[in-house]
């Protein structure tokens, strides 16, 4: 709870606290898809008149993290001063857990513990912390647009607003109540 409690605080800080052109130093592009992104993102929802229904509401910053060859805390914020320590050390938590959560997984099936894993191979993990700035609209807007993560398992942290859902069968969104310090 307290690395959870840290991270937040200091992704928080990042979004809340740093000046536009300071955040813009970090910016991802196309070339170089971590680091700092903002997806504010506007369609026309008709032809025929001029409402516009923002899809996405959020910044973003992306971190590779995993394999370590990916890892460049330089390419991170230098501010909160603790920033990039507990990135990397939240990253080296979630790769244990994930490995744990994998060896139950296959136990659960039947299989080896180390079965998924092996399937999986060298672990790619990237971190997202997302901000959710207050929307002066917010009938028009969408925190992030129905997508699906890909890879062998997402591990997710959710905040007290909620909003996520998950697809049960093919047509019923179910919304996931957050459980304080959950991932």
């Amino acid at each position: 709870p307290s690395l959870l409690a840290s991270l937040r605080r200091a992704g928080l800080s990042f979004f809340s606290d740093t000046p536009i052109p300071d955040k813009l130093r970090y910016s991802c592009s196309a070339a170089a898809s971590e680091g700092y992104g903002s997806k504010m993102l506007a369609t026309t929802t008709s032809d025929q008149n001029d409402a516009v229904q923002v899809l996405d509401w959020r910044d973003y910053f992306d971190h590779h993290t995993l394999p370590l060859s990916r890892r460049n805390p330089n390419r991170w914020p230098e501010f909160p001063a603790d920033y990039r320590e507990l990135v990397a050390t939240y990253s080296d938590e979630m790769k244990i857990l994930a490995q744990k959560l994998l060896a139950l997984i296959s136990e659960s099936l039947g299989l080896r513990a180390s079965c998924i894993e092996d399937a999986v191979g060298e672990f790619y993990q990237n971190i997202t912390i997302s901000y959710y700035p207050p929307c002066p609209e917010p009938d028009l807007t969408l925190g992030l647009q129905s997508h699906s993560d890909m890879g062998a398992i997402t591990l997710l942290i959710q905040d007290d607003v909620g909003g996520l859902q998950v697809l049960k069968g093919s047509d019923k969104w179910v919304t996931v109540q957050p459980l304080s310090d959950a991932v």
